[in-house]
């Protein structure tokens, strides 16, 4: 087995060049030739570059016939208009506000002014009852936080 592919390397190498299947025809004399040419012409600015460009197509790329182009036709760039931006529109006129309603009053707790055996006057003039342990305002029993009489 290892000498038959030593036979078929030793006949690959044999050949000529350009009995050889992937001879590179960018390296052949046909094209150096070919490409010299168009170049000549291009540089005096002669008739037929584009004849010449044709040959040295078939020369170094190996084709049969003249070259094909490929993709779709040249078309002038299409035109985008530039985006249009409005500026954003006022607001409309808003109305003059409401009046700020009156503030609330908050009332201070009652202070007591003066107890007797059944209850005590507080500084607004409500009678706070006493039972048991406690003061009875008008709305309910009253209660005694940090030295202040709440009644409800």
């Amino acid at each position: 087995m290892r000498s038959l592919a030593t036979l078929l390397c030793t006949a690959a190498l044999a050949l000529p060049a350009a009995a050889a299947p992937d001879a590179d025809p960018l390296r052949s004399p046909a094209c150096t030739q070919a490409l010299e040419a168009l170049q000549a012409a291009r540089v005096a600015g002669a008739a037929g570059v584009e004849a010449l460009r044709q040959a040295a197509a078939r020369a170094c790329l190996g084709l049969a016939g003249p070259p094909q182009r490929i993709g779709r036709p040249i078309e002038p760039p299409t035109v985008v208009p530039p985006p249009v931006i409005e500026p954003p529109r006022p607001p409309a006129p808003r109305s003059a506000p409401a009046p700020l309603p009156p503030p609330v009053e908050i009332g201070r707790p009652p202070a007591v002014t003066g107890c007797d055996a059944h209850g005590c006057w507080a500084d607004d003039g409500t009678r706070l009852q006493r039972v048991a342990p406690h003061q009875v305002g008008p709305r309910g029993p009253c209660t005694v936080q940090a030295g202040v009489l709440l009644c409800p």
